[in-house]
């Protein structure tokens, strides 16, 4: 299924304020949605970072793989996330890929807010 399709199935994957917003020209919603948990001047770096992505066609692919591949695999949970719902993703994590997800207390963009936490996450991660 396409993403959109996925919503459409499932809009509980989005945070229910989210829908609609548009992060790439409403600066109040992308410092809400996006960078909430930045330093002030992380947030203020990483709204001049903002682009405008051809949301139309990314959404409405769908991905070729008809099965996710028999690897190792690990889920990333942000539980600040203001976008995307933490349950869907605890939910997706456990349905999708068969594993039991972990967390970092963060918002959507942890690589802004929180990067040598983590940093060290996906270290522990990629030696275990």
């Amino acid at each position: 299924m396409s993403f959109l399709d996925q919503v459409r199935a499932d809009p509980t994957i989005f945070q229910p304020g989210w829908i609609g917003k548009d992060p790439t020209t409403d600066d109040a919603a992308a410092k809400y949605y996006l960078f909430h948990d930045c330093s002030q001047p992380v947030a203020e770096w990483a709204m001049t970072t903002r682009i405008r992505l051809p949301l139309e066609k990314v959404a409405s692919e769908v991905y070729p793989l008809r099965r996710w591949p028999d690897v190792a695999s690990t889920y990333i949970v942000c539980s600040n996330d203001r976008t995307i719902n933490p349950e869907w993703s605890r939910r997706a994590a456990r349905e999708r890929l068969g594993v039991e997800p972990v967390e970092i207390a963060a918002g959507h963009c942890p690589y802004l807010s929180k990067p040598a936490e983590l940093a060290e996450m996906l270290s522990q991660l990629g030696s275990g």
